[in-house]
Parts: structure tokens; C-alpha cells; sequence
């Protein structure tokens, strides 16, 4: 009933306010007389928007679940659509309805004062039939009716002061304040929608996400009031819960400038003195940890024994577990039956290797989630490939003096996710996360292949252009939490540049960066060699936080080759995770190489909608869009190469669930921003949007029916 009435009260007074604005014009120039074609055309109106209403409310009586989504969803869409309408035309509607008066009027066909009338009243009538078509969803008729009487006699109660006072009546205000509320109801229709056509087959069905009824009963009077207004569900299914907080974030982010609602910044004075970091005018938001170098972390930093030491003890670890995996040596006890125990080791497959246990269940999960955490932490003061390229190239410089530059051809940007890719189909096509032996063989063909690398050209070559491990965690790296930025108060009267030449303390950046102009976290390995070699005295280079993902709010460095690829290797751990599944009577290699160009073709033609409706150049879009999908990207690949970890901890489908949520919400709301700053103007961007929203909405859909998938049982 309660949501019943908000929708009533919203877009009654909606029509209220339209049929007063003209009514206090014509008395204004004298004609009152004519308010009757007014009230001839509202009259009408809502006889056709009550005859609308019976005709829907006949329909869903005799079909089932798939009418109901579907009928749901066009109210959202309907919704939406109406809320960033009037989010750009509340403050000008007064003066286009005037003056659509005033030509009625002054040309004689009074009659168009009816059309005029008739046309906005019932836009609001369809409106509220739509919308409460989705209340259906989660509601029964009566509870309708009585929602919409009592809403209907507070509009007729309020209408005589709005007709009243309508030139003091903040449009932009009421409309803004009502928009949001409709945002939050539009979520949860969303969500009563998806649980429907997941009951008629349309939509796979998912596990349930949680089990609140023994807190919040949705048969009780609080949650049924809390399932009208917002959606909510005792049991609701994961794809439920995901739709509904991606809506949120992506309409919501959407429109919440335009609403004009935002509070305002704290000063940077306040933010100082509240934290001990500071803030500095950053290309991402970045907040840097210490005002100088005499704070502890970079005295850490800044020692003899930081990163060679870590670096130093990994590799040492490194060299015990290859020991291991190539000579069979039996270090126990431990098994993996059943749930995590101790045993014998009994073979030298699966998990009962010391080798596999550390590299595939431990390692490879957990170095792609710091990277979201800490950047290039891993390459930069743990890798132990790092440190044999440097000592590979330290042979070099003894040998032959200055190294050769890095070749035209290595520099190219399809090189690094090229590595990527090759190393991922050796891995899916030969039992090398099965066979320790095989996985050992694998880590010292890259070791060899890095030191080569390394050996004939200059230092950082294989990090930078190379590592297949590499390209993977630079991508990831963009969304982490920790980076290094200049401060650029002190880097931009800088003449010496220490951190660009490198000094005795350490060598210059490894990866040919210009530290002072940093703005992105895609290459930096966090060696911390710029703030050894920054003089203390400037403490130019510093470490901070900033907002996941911040650098691709535009994005910044945005890079061709990565963008594209980054939706192109959607289609690879497609054929990754599906290895058997998918088309099995077809060789892998045809299957792995297929989804991979019907990716890159998937991506060009989204590529090229998003141009043409979005108002930017094909290459413009090519080049910014990919990152939108960044970090579903993540959640995905993690599902491709850490399934052994999570079945090993018996924790696969919870993380699936969690890895997809967060990955479709986190696009949703980078999709908003992305489009934002290359389409111009609010149109523009919710029609750019439009396709984006769609890709994204196949992927989970495809993703949760794979990992997710259960049985929705309660509709009703």
C-alpha cells in the first residue's frame, strides 16, 4: 500500500502541478474562462489512464511470471526515464508549458488547451499504471487500491494550495527530493522483475544470497512495507541483489549531479588535519601518508635492506618449492580430503604437493587480490623473476659495459596482454596446475626467458614489456587502493631530478617512468627507487590511498591495446572456465583462439553503438570504454585460474557470488564516469550507456548461470 501511495502522490501532484501552472497563467492574462478546456482534457485523461490500469490488471490475472518481469521492467524503464527527463526540465517546465499556452490562446484553437492538457496529464496516468503494475509484483490489488485512494485524496487535498501558491513552488527542489526516492523504488523493481523471468526461465536462477525472515518477516507489516517501497526480500536470489545494487549505481551515479542535491567538500585544511595524510591536487583523488620523509613508512622505505631483503628470502623460498616439485622430495604431513586435514602425501598431482599447494591454491589468488589492494607490490619487493632478470643484467653490464635499448617491437602495447594470453592457454592445455613436476618445468622456462630478456637488453625490459605475470597485474593495478605520486608542489621546482637520472642510494625507475609526472599505477612496480632517490629535504615522491579504480574515472593514460584487450580476455577465460563444457567436440585451440576474436569483434561493434550514440570518434571509444569492464574482468579471471584454490577451501560458489557482484556494480558505476567525461552532455551519456548496460548484463547473466546457479522457489 505505502508504495502505492508514494507513486500516487508523486505523479498526481506531477499532473497537479501541470493543469495549476496553466490555470494560474490564464488567470494571469485575464482568460479563466477557459480553465474548463483544462479540466475537459485532465477529465479525460484520467479516464483513459483508470480504462489503462483495468486492461493491465486483466492482463496479469491471466498470464503468468514472464508478464510480470516484463511488464516490471518496462516500468523501470519508463521510470528512469522520466527521472532524468525531469531532472533537465523541472526548472524550465513552467515557461514551456506558458508559453505552449499562450500560442493555444493567441491562435484561436482553444481545443489545443484540451490537447495540451489531455497529452501531460496522461503521460502521468500511463506513468502511474506502469508503476504500479510493478508494485504488482510484490503486492496484492487491494493493498494497490488502498495506496492509491489515500494518495489520490492527498493530491486533491494539496492541489488547492498548489494552484494557490504554484509560482512559489520549487519545482527543481520537489522533483529532485522525489527523484531519488524513485531511484531506490526503480531498484527494487528491478529486482522483483529479475526474480520473476528467473521463475519463467528467461533469466538462469542463482543461489539464494542470504535468509533475513527470521530478523525482517516480507510477509510481516515491516517487511512488506520495506519489499513495496525498496525492494526488499527475505530470501532474495544472488542475481537479484546484484541487479539491484548495480541500478543503483549506475542511474544513481548518473543522476545525482544533475539533481543538484550534492553537500559540499570538506576543505583540504580540515581533511589534513583530520588524517595523517594530506591531500594534494592529484590527477586521481590521492591522499599521501606523511608531510615529509622522517615518517616511519618512508624510513622504511628508504632503507638498505628494503625491497632486496624480502626479495632476497623469496627467492630463497622460490628455489626450495621448484626443489620440491622437480626432485618429488615428500614434505608432509597434508592431503586435501574432504575438508582441509592432515596426511601423507601419497602422490605428486593434485594438491598433495608442497609445490601446487603453495603456487596454485595460495599464490596466484592471493597476488591478484593485493594488487587490487596494494598495486605492484609483488613485482616491485617480492618477485623472484624480478630478481633474476637483475642479476642477469647485472652479468651483462660486467660483460659488455651499456645494454642495448629495448627494441621498436617489444614496445608495442599488444606484446604484454599477447604473453598473457599464451601463458594462459599453456596452462589450460597441459596439466601443469595438476603435475607439480610439469608446473616447476613452466616457472623455469619464464625464469630462463626473463633472464634472456634481461641479459640482452636494458634493465626492466622483462617487467615493463614481457612478463606475462606482469601483464596481468597491470591491469589490476589500476584499481588498487595504494599508489605513488609526486608531490607537485615540490617536484615542479625541481631542477636536479634524482628520481628521473637515479644516485648512489638506488637506480633510476625500472620501468623507464618519469616519477615526477606519474599518474598511473599500470607500470610502476612500487620498487620505491624514486623515493630513495628523492632528497629528503624535498620528499617529493610519496606513498598514499586513493579510491579503487580512481585513475579510470576518465580514465587517465588510457592505453588502446590494454582497453581492447581487456574485453578481449573476457573471451579467453570463457574458454578457459569452460574447457570441456563449451563446444567439447571442437579442438581447444580453435575454441580458445574463436572466443577470443568473437570478443574483440563483440567489442568493436559495442564500440562503434557507444561512438555513434555517445557523440565520440570509434578510436575514442575503443580506447576508453574497455576499462568499464575492468573490473568484471577481475572477477572473472579469478574464477578462471584460482577454481582450484576455491574449491580447495570449499568456499566456490560464495566467492563467485561475491566476485561477480562486485564486479558488475564496480562496472556499472566506472561506466557512468567513463561515459561522463567523453560524451559532453547528460543525453549523451545515458544513451552511450544504454549498449554498455547491456554487454554488462550478458556477461552476469552468463557468468552467475555458470557459478551460480540454483533454483528460485518463492515468487509470490
Amino acid at each position: 500500500m505505502l508504495a502505492a501511495f508514494v507513486v500516487m502522490v508523486r505523479e498526481g501532484l506531477e499532473g497537479a502541478l501541470i493543469v495549476s501552472i496553466l490555470a494560474a497563467y490564464l488567470k494571469k492574462i485575464g482568460r479563466p474562462s477557459l480553465n474548463k478546456y483544462l479540466f475537459l482534457g485532465s477529465g479525460l485523461a484520467v479516464l483513459l489512464s483508470v480504462a489503462a490500469a483495468l486492461l493491465l490488471a486483466d492482463m496479469y490475472s491471466n498470464v503468468g511470471p514472464a508478464f510480470e518481469g516484463v511488464a516490471t521492467l518496462l516500468a523501470v524503464a519508463v521510470l528512469t526515464y522520466m527521472v532524468f527527463w525531469m531532472s533537465g526540465h523541472a526548472k524550465d517546465m513552467r515557461q514551456l508549458l506558458q508559453n505552449k499556452a499562450d500560442t493555444a490562446v493567441s491562435s484561436g484553437k482553444l481545443f489545443g488547451l484540451t490537447f495540451l492538457a489531455f497529452i501531460s496529464v496522461f503521460r502521468e496516468g500511463v506513468e502511474t499504471v506502469l508503476f504500479l503494475a510493478g508494485v504488482r509484483a510484490s503486492t496484492g490489488w487491494q493493498a494497490i487500491f488502498a495506496g492509491v485512494g489515500l494518495g489520490t485524496a492527498l493530491v486533491l487535498a494539496l492541489s488547492v494550495i498548489i494552484f494557490r501558491q504554484v509560482y512559489r513552488f520549487d519545482l527543481r527542489k520537489f522533483f529532485s527530493y522525489t527523484s531519488l526516492i524513485l531511484l531506490v523504488f526503480g531498484a527494487g523493481l528491478v529486482g522483483q522483475a529479475v526474480v520473476a523471468l528467473q521463475a519463467a526461465g528467461w533469466l538462469p536462477g542463482t543461489v539464494t544470497a542470504w535468509n533475513t525472515n527470521w530478523l525482517i518477516n516480507e510477509q510481516g507489516l515491516l517487511g512488506s512495507v520495506l519489499r513495496a517501497l525498496v525492494g526488499y526480500s527475505g530470501e532474495p536470489s544472488l542475481l537479484q541483489i546484484i541487479t539491484y545494487l548495480g541500478y543503483l549505481a549506475m542511474f544513481g551515479s548518473l543522476a545525482w549531479p544533475s539533481l543538484g542535491l550534492g553537500g559540499t567538500a570538506k576543505s583540504e585544511t580540515a581533511a589534513t588535519a583530520a588524517a595523517p595524510c594530506q591531500s594534494e591536487q592529484y590527477a586521481d583523488p590521492f591522499s599521501s601518508c606523511g608531510r615529509d620523509y622522517n615518517f616511519w613508512l618512508y624510513r622504511l622505505l628508504r632503507s638498505r635492506w628494503f625491497p632486496s631483503l624480502p626479495m632476497a628470502l623469496m627467492g630463497v623460498i622460490f628455489l626450495a618449492l621448484l626443489a620440491t616439485a622437480l626432485f618429488g622430495i615428500k614434505i608432509g604431513p597434508f592431503t586435501n580430503t574432504g575438508s582441509l586435514q592432515l596426511g601423507p602425501f601419497s602422490t605428486s598431482e593434485d594438491q598433495n604437493s608442497l609445490f601446487n599447494l603453495t603456487l596454485w591454491i595460495i599464490w596466484l589468488p592471493l597476488v591478484s587480490v593485493f594488487t587490487v589492494l596494494t598495486g605492484r607490490l609483488w613485482c616491485g619487493n617480492l618477485c623472484p623473476l624480478r630478481l633474476a632478470s637483475d642479476f642477469s643484467r647485472n652479468i651483462a653490464d660486467r660483460l659488455f659495459g651499456r645494454p642495448a635499448r629495448t627494441k621498436p617491437y617489444m614496445r608495442v602495447g599488444w606484446l604484454l596482454p599477447l604473453m598473457f594470453i599464451l601463458i594462459t592457454f599453456v596452462v589450460k592445455t597441459y596439466p601443469v596446475q595438476k603435475v607439480a613436476r610439469y608446473g616447476a618445468i613452466l616457472f623455469l622456462v619464464i625464469f630462463v626467458l626473463a633472464s634472456l630478456v634481461s641479459f640482452l637488453f636494458q634493465r626492466g625490459t622483462w617487467c615493463r614489456y614481457v612478463c606475462p605475470i606482469g601483464g596481468w597485474l597491470a591491469r589490476l593495478a589500476r584499481l588498487s587502493i595504494v599508489g605513488v605520486r609526486p608531490n607537485l608542489s615540490a617536484c615542479s621546482t625541481c631542477r636536479s631530478q634524482e628520481c628521473l637520472k637515479g644516485t648512489a642510494q638506488a637506480e633510476r625507475c625500472p620501468s623507464f617512468l618519469n616519477p615526477s609526472r606519474l599518474d598511473s599505477n599500470r607500470y610502476c612496480l612500487e620498487c620505491w627507487n624514486c623515493v630513495k632517490n628523492c632528497p629528503s629535504q624535498k620528499s617529493g615522491m610519496r606513498v598514499g590511498l586513493r579510491l579503487p579504480g580512481s585513475e579510470l574515472m576518465q580514465p587517465h593514460s588510457p592505453d588502446i591495446w590494454e582497453s581492447v584487450f581487456v574485453f578481449g580476455l573476457l573471451g579467453m577465460y570463457t574458454a578457459a572456465s569452460r574447457q570441456g563444457i563449451l563446444l567439447p567436440q571442437v579442438p581447444f585451440l580453435w575454441v580458445f583462439t574463436g572466443l577470443i576474436l568473437l570478443a574483440l569483434l563483440a567489442y568493436g561493434a559495442l564500440s562503434w553503438v557507444v561512438s555513434k550514440l555517445g557523440g565520440m570518434s570509434f578510436r575514442e571509444a575503443l580506447t576508453n570504454i574497455g576499462y568499464i569492464f575492468l573490473p568484471f574482468e577481475f572477477g572473472a579471471a579469478l574464477l578462471t585460474f584460482s577454481d582450484d584454490s576455491l574449491s580447495f577451501f570449499h568456499i566456490f560458489t560464495p566467492a563467485a557470488s561475491f566476485l561477480l557482484g562486485l564486479g558488475f556494480v564496480w562496472s556499472s558505476f566506472l561506466a557512468v564516469s567513463i561515459l561522463r567525461n567523453h560524451t559532453g552532455n547528460e543525453r549523451k551519456t545515458l544513451m552511450a550507456l544504454l549498449p554498455v548496460a547491456a554487454a554488462l548484463l550478458i556477461l552476469l547473466f552468463m557468468w552467475a548461470g555458470w557459478y551460480t546457479s540454483g533454483n528460485v522457489i518463492d515468487l509470490t
